[in-house]
This record gives C-alpha cells, structure tokens and sequence, in this order.
C-alpha cells in the first residue's frame, strides 16, 4: 500500500480507489490460508445463527419438546441417541476407592504423574456420571409429562443445534470443542485412553486432548524427573520444563520401553506453519493444507542455572534426557531469567550453534487447547527448531492445537 504520489485532492482519490476493496493476507504477514480459515468461521457463523432461528421459530423448540407428546418425543430421542450409545459403552465405574490403591501401585507407586494420572481418572468417571443422570432426568420428565429440570430445556435446545451444553462442556473442563460430533468423540477419547491406566497399564504416549487438566499432567511430569536428579541437587523451583519434537510417531513410540524420565506426548497439531520432518524445523504451510500433524514431543525438566552459563560450558555439559535416545544432547532453557536481556531463542540460538553452526535458532511456540486460543486455553510452550526469526511465525499466528474443532 504505496503513498500517493499525487498532491491533488483527485488524484489522490483515484490512488484510494485502486487499491484492493479486500486485504491480502501478506499484507499484515499472514498466509494466504488465513484468508480461508476467515472465510470458513464465517460461513459457520451463519450456518449456527440459520439453525438458531429455525430452532427458535418451532423446529425443535424446548418448549414444544417439554410438552411431550409423539412427535416430539420422537425427536428427543433422535436427539438423545448418539449420547445413550456412547454413554452404554462406557464402563459406569473405571475403579472403586478400595481399587484405588492397587491402581496406584501397579502404576509405579505415589510418584506426581501417577497421581497426575489418577486425577483424570476420576474427572472422567464424574463426566459420565453426570452425562448419565442428566440425560436421564429429561426422559424421565418428558415420559411422566412432568416440567423438565433445571437446564434441562437449555440442553435439548443445545443438542437440538448439535452444540455441547454450557452445563457438560463445565464438567469436561472445556476439552473436545463445542461441536456435539467432535466432542463426544472426545469423550470416547478420553475413555479409550483411561481405561486402561485404571487398570495399571501405562501407555508410552499420552494423548493431551483427552486429559481433562493438561497443565497438571505436564507439571506431575516435570516434579517427576527433578525427584529423579534430586541427588544431584535438583530443585522443583530452580527447575523448567524443557521440550523436544522426536523424529518418530506414536505408532514407533508404542514399541519403545517406558521412559524412567519425562513423558512422549502425540496428536499436536501445527496451525499456521508445518514441521519438516527431513530437516527436523519448521516450515511453511502447504497449499491447501490448514493444520499438520506434529511428531511426538518429549516433555521432561531442566535446570534454570543452565541460562547463567556460557554456551561453550553448556555444549560440553551432558544434559538429561530420555534414555531411548542416542544423541545425549538437551534442548535449552524455554524461560527467560529474570533481569537478564537474552531472550529465550537467542539463548537457545547460542547453545545450539555452540554444538553445530548450522543449527536453526529456536522459537518457543505456544500450544493452546483450542482454535480459540486466548489464556484460558494456553498449555505451555514447545521449543520448535526454524531457520527464519520467531517474529515471521508470530505474525502468521502460528501455534499448536491439542484439537482442530473450536
């Protein structure tokens, strides 16, 4: 967008006139795919507010539905289908309390992360507890023609536009979207991954879009490892979480022993750029292509004195890792000291030159539970290896996403 080089009221006018009616992308360091993602929240947009009226104008009103009869008991229980089919899969009790402490044990013991792991046991077992008696409570009250119960007409109104009610999405802690289709397939999800830790079988890989508290489990996981190097004079607050994108999938990481340190984490999802697997960075997006799919990450911890040294000590100095790998070398730090006017890339850039001069920079890149983004959907960062500056991939508004489905 040149000045005008006209100094005439006309001329200048007719300069405005040619440009564009609509902004390019580029023109504010986007690319071009944000113009479709634009295009298609749009189109979702008025998709919803087309059914909302629908729904509003007597289509599938709670109203109606509350006053029984068949057709509109006919159309709840279309409605209520898909749920009673997930809900019938689902085991109705994962583990009882005086299983609890078996569990416990064959995990490995009252160690953060199994306790971490406990934890999501039970939120999943209070999700489909409450599925279960709320969907329960509006068939009863629908059959005996009695008045529904509280949020009840706000639920059918929600599943009758296939959104998750406010009142379910609470209990899930907001995982799986506002979609009904996606978010019950997270639920399945979650459930798919659970069930069998209820039972002491620990997976390699853990799934971050089926845990309920994310933040928890990474936390559990980084007190794990600084327990492990406490001899060593380890400290949970003289301590950060480090991170590495691994060059293999979930499907390599489920044939490799579990990790004594540090957890594999899969299903990222790169939003904005992509990750080249033969040069180990990132890159741009392919045409056409919205989202890719991220190797696994290795999330473990490291010390926060690292950042005071110099990059040569730090290239000499055997870091922790995960004991599967051969190459013994530790991302760097992902937090900034205080008072100190290195940045985390530049901090990172000197460590890995120090190693290879040909090694890209690094650049901290946040990972959110949804497409919404926005601090309460923040997780954490992972140290993402890239040839161009960190600026390029924040003004694309690059990120990782736990789930595509908003």
């Amino acid at each position: 967008y040149p000045l005008p080089d006209a100094t005439d009221l006309a001329g200048a006018r007719a300069a405005f006139e040619a440009m564009p009616a609509t902004d390019e992308p580029s023109a504010f360091g986007l690319h071009a795919h944000a113009d479709l993602v634009a295009r298609a929240q749009a189109a979702d947009r008025a998709l919803e507010a087309l059914a909302s009226i629908h729904l509003a104008a007597g289509g599938a009103s709670p109203t109606v539905l509350a006053l029984g009869g068949s057709s509109a008991m006919s159309e709840v229980s279309t409605i209520l289908v898909p749920i009673n089919e997930m809900l019938a899969r689902q085991p109705t009790m994962l583990f009882s309390h005086a299983e609890r402490q078996n569990t416990l044990r064959a995990l490995g013991g009252p160690r953060p992360l199994n306790l971490a792991l406990l934890v999501e046991i039970e939120l999943l077992e209070r999700l489909l507890s409450h599925l279960r008696l709320s969907v329960r409570q509006v068939q009863l009250a629908l059959e005996l023609g009695t008045e529904l119960p509280a949020g009840g007409a706000e639920m059918l109104r929600s599943l009758a536009l296939a959104q998750v009610p406010a009142e379910w999405a609470a209990v899930a802690r907001h995982v799986g979207g506002s979609s009904l289709g996606p978010w019950l397939s997270s639920v399945l999800l979650r459930a798919e991954q659970m069930t069998p830790i209820a039972k002491g079988h620990k997976p390699v890989s853990f799934l971050l879009a089926a845990l309920g508290q994310p933040q928890g489990f990474l936390a559990a996981a980084v007190q794990d490892a600084v327990r492990k190097h406490a001899r060593e004079g380890w400290t949970l607050d003289a301590a950060h979480m480090a991170t590495r994108v691994m060059p293999f999938d979930r499907e390599d990481a489920q044939a490799r022993k579990q990790l004594e340190e540090g957890v594999y984490i899969h299903g990222l999802h790169l939003d904005g750029c992509r990750w080249d697997r033969a040069q180990s960075k990132v890159a741009e997006q392919q045409h056409r292509f919205l989202a890719s799919t991220l190797p696994i990450v290795y999330v473990t911890a490291a010390r926060l004195d690292e950042l005071a040294r110099t990059p040569s000590q730090l290239a000499h100095e055997r870091l922790p890792s995960p004991p599967a790998l051969h190459d013994r070398e530790r991302p760097g730090s992902r937090a900034e000291r205080p008072g100190s006017s290195v940045s985390r890339a530049e901090e990172r850039s000197e460590v890995q030159s120090s190693a290879s001069p040909v090694q890209p920079a690094a650049w901290a890149c946040p990972c959110y539970k949804s497409p919404r983004r926005g601090a309460a959907h923040f997780v954490f960062d992972v140290d993402l290896r890239t040839d161009e500056p960190p600026d390029r991939w924040l003004l694309r508004a690059a990120c990782i996403l736990t789930q595509l489905d908003p």
